[in-house]
């Protein structure tokens, strides 16, 4: 019955999800789903170009060490709540803190302070990704780095509810809804069947969202 579900793309993975939090994601699998729940500052294109993802717009300095980020007007969670620049400042924090045991924590050593964080050598609020106002963004980097932009499209820069980090912990990815900032958000996960994805109504380009939902199913043996 799942194939024939209309407006819902299936996905066969070689594997199961092993997690949803965009922090700890390692295989190719859990990027791509993460990618599907959480969004961060830019995103890619279908060509694999770079374009604005949460934030409108950005700036960088003539030396090509202070990026300032404008987010869109309004952004919320799936939930509903706003998304505001302290969620995506949060976010950065929790990836460099050596707690969190990040996979992809070290591609993001541009940053001023983020090999001090990352070595447990200086608290997470040293590292320069700051929120000036809600809709802004600044980001230091320690020596100029132009694909930067890039970067900040890749599943670990994505932006997580950081009041749900603060109440729960690692487990916040454990709490349903799971609270996301991408396209899709989380339907139904039963393992070793199905991961299913819907449309998220709260996305600031749902217009443009044309699938209903995209579901994964593993499939171990590709024979």
């Amino acid at each position: 019955a799942m194939a024939r579900e209309p407006g819902v793309l299936v996905r066969r993975g070689s594997d199961e999800v092993q997690s949803l939090d965009p922090h700890k994601v390692s295989t190719v699998e859990d990027v791509r789903v993460a990618s599907e729940l959480f969004e961060g500052l830019t995103r890619y294109r279908a060509d694999g170009s770079i374009e604005p993802g949460l934030a409108e717009s950005w700036t960088v300095s003539a030396d090509g060490l202070l990026w300032r980020f404008t987010l869109r007007e309004a952004l919320r969670f799936s939930d509903g709540s706003p998304l505001t620049a302290q969620d995506v400042a949060a976010s950065f924090r929790r990836l460099m803190t050596p707690a969190t045991a990040a996979p992809n924590a070290t591609l993001f050593q541009a940053i001023e302070g983020a090999a001090e964080v990352a070595a447990g050598k200086a608290p997470p609020e040293r590292l320069a990704v700051t929120a000036p106002d809600a809709r802004t963004v600044e980001i230091r980097l320690a020596r100029p780095f132009p694909a930067f932009a890039e970067l900040l499209a890749h599943a670990a820069a994505s932006v997580l509810p950081s009041r749900l980090i603060a109440e729960h912990g690692d487990a916040w990815v454990r709490q349903r809804p799971l609270i996301g900032s991408g396209p899709f958000r989380l339907k139904e996960w039963r393992l070793h069947s199905a991961l299913r994805l819907e449309r998220n109504p709260h996305y600031h380009d749902a217009d443009r969202v044309r699938l209903a939902g995209v579901a994964y199913r593993p499939v171990q043996d590709d024979q």
